[in-house]
């Protein structure tokens, strides 16, 4: 039997935590497009999932190494998702992490927080570029009107973005911290 939710997560640890149970109950994750999951029956707990950013497309051959390295450790990857991919390894195989050690969850981290950035800063310049067009071009009033809305949904999209990625900055923050403790 297949499965299909339609559900937004911009926290990929809790996306991950959301798949884990979902196998825990018997739900496999076969699919994965903008907040479409497409799920599988099949037996409870025999698969764990991981998610993780990579620093290029799942095209590009550095990933394409990568993931055939992944593979040959029993590590699938189900789906992606622009640069996000979604791995499964069976639950008898052992334990499933991906970053063991703390400089390799920081690598990650900035990768992820150099993402939302770019989005950020992304919909804070062009809906900025649209106010500026407003009072630029003020007299044409159609013009004048959707440029506003435009420019006030980009910007406040710049700022939804930069909300999904304090987080993201604070545990990194936390883990260099560590890491600077560790060192000395």
């Amino acid at each position: 039997m297949k499965r299909v939710i339609w559900r937004p997560y911009w926290n990929y640890e809790k996306e991950e935590k959301w798949l884990n149970e979902m196998a825990a109950r018997g739900w496999l994750f076969t699919d994965y497009s903008w907040c479409r999951y497409v799920f599988q029956e099949g037996q409870e707990g025999e698969f764990v999932y991981r998610i993780e950013l990579l620093e290029n497309l799942p095209t590009h051959p550095e990933s394409q190494k990568y993931l055939h390295f992944l593979e040959g450790t029993g590590i699938d990857c189900v789906a992606s998702y622009l640069r996000w991919v979604y791995l499964r390894k069976k639950s008898a195989d052992g334990p499933f992490d991906i970053y063991t050690d703390l400089e390799s969850r920081i690598a990650h981290h900035r990768r992820i927080l150099k993402y939302w950035r770019f989005f950020t800063w992304l919909e804070l310049i062009v809906g900025f570029i649209n106010l500026a067009l407003v009072i630029i071009v003020w007299f044409d009033e159609g013009f004048l009107s959707n440029n506003l809305w435009m420019g006030i949904l980009l910007i406040a999209f710049g700022f939804m973005f930069a909300a999904i990625g304090a987080p993201v900055k604070k545990q990194l923050k936390r883990w260099i911290k560590e890491k600077q403790i560790r060192e000395s």
